[in-house]
This record gives C-alpha cells, structure tokens and sequence, in this order.
C-alpha cells in the first residue's frame, strides 16, 4: 500500500508540474503584449488637472502613434524641424497613390537584422486595438486585396518581361505594324503558353 500511494503521489505531482509549464507557456507568449499595454495605459493616465485638452494628447491610431515618437526626436518647435514635421506623412497599411510608386527598404528599421532573437515584441496595430482603435480588421481586410492585386500584377509583368526577351531572341522589331503579333503573343503569354521554352518557338 505504502509502495502504491508514493506511485500516485509521483504521479499527481507529475501531472501537476505539466500543467505549471504549460501555465507558464501560455504567459510567456501573452506576457510581451501585456508588459507593453501596462506601460502604455500607464502613460495614457497623464494628462493636465486643470485643463486636459491642454495636456499629452495620447493619438489611438498606430500611425498618430509612430508620427508622435518621431516627433519626439526632432525639433519640432524651431521653423527647421516644423517644416521638415509638415513634409513626414504616416499611414495604416499602404492606400492608393503609393500603392503603385516604388518602395524601398530600410535594413535599419529590419526586425530580422536589428532585433535579437528572443526579444519581447508585439504588433503595433494589436497594442492600438486594445486601447480603442477601431479599424484593425478593416485595414487588414484592405491589405489583403491590396496583395492579392499586386500578386495578379507582377506575373503579368513577368509574362511580359517573357515576351520581350522572346521578341529580342527573334530579333523582331517592336513596330506598330508587329501590334498584332504582339498582342497575339500576349494572348497566349496570359493562358500559360511557355514561350520561353526554345521548343514552342516558330523554325
């Protein structure tokens, strides 16, 4: 009996250790966003006594959020850092006149180059949610149409980059008497008719 009960005494104590690690998981992976959102409805409680409209005007918005922090490194109040603070624009997502200009990338700004592994972090746009803003979905319901239509352009623009180097392989001049032939080409380029295998060329 003594044997027995010491067996299920290591057992529950077994069980009991499983269920404090994964506690203790599930904590670690919601502890970052929580360690940030205490911070930040730390910092949303500031505000003037007397006149808050005159205090920190604490913005809900992730991009009000990222044009205040980057107001704070410069200037702003001198005429330079004014006018350079009127030229800096901020948005959720990518909308319409910059969705078809050329993008570059910042390596300084990369979280995979600059950011440990392992370190605590969280989406932006989760942290504006949980204090009040209310477009999270919409912006991410925009965003995905906004990839799904820039996916469609770019294998057409490959389908013609294709079509080009066919054209200067068979030294064809890109004429306006050759616009059949080249919207003809396009036609077949658009149903998947690998032209760039050297067996579907014309002898």
């Amino acid at each position: 009996m003594e044997g027995m009960s010491r067996q299920r005494y290591r057992y529950y104590q077994e069980k009991i250790i499983q269920q404090k690690r994964k506690q203790d998981q599930e904590k670690n992976k919601r502890r970052p966003f929580c360690n940030f959102l205490v911070r930040l409805s730390h910092d949303l409680g500031k505000r003037m006594l007397s006149n808050p409209k005159k205090g920190p005007l604490h913005y809900r918005s992730p991009a009000r959020m990222v044009w205040r922090v980057i107001r704070g490194m410069m200037p702003h109040k001198t005429k330079k850092g004014a006018l350079a603070l009127e030229r800096l624009t901020v948005f959720e997502g990518i909308p319409h006149p910059f969705d078809k200009m050329k993008r570059s990338v910042m390596p300084l700004a990369l979280k995979n180059l600059k950011v440990r592994p392992g370190r605590k972090s969280c989406r932006l746009g989760d942290l504006a949610k949980s204090i009040g803003w209310h477009h999270n979905e919409l912006v991410d319901r925009l965003e995905t149409k906004r990839k799904t239509k820039a996916a469609a352009w770019y294998t057409s623009k490959k389908v013609r980059l294709e079509l080009f180097l066919l054209l200067l392989m068979l030294n064809v001049p890109l004429s306006p008497k050759n616009l059949c032939m080249y919207t003809s080409i396009r036609f077949f380029c658009f149903w998947g008719y690998n032209l760039c295998d050297r067996r579907n060329w014309p002898s």
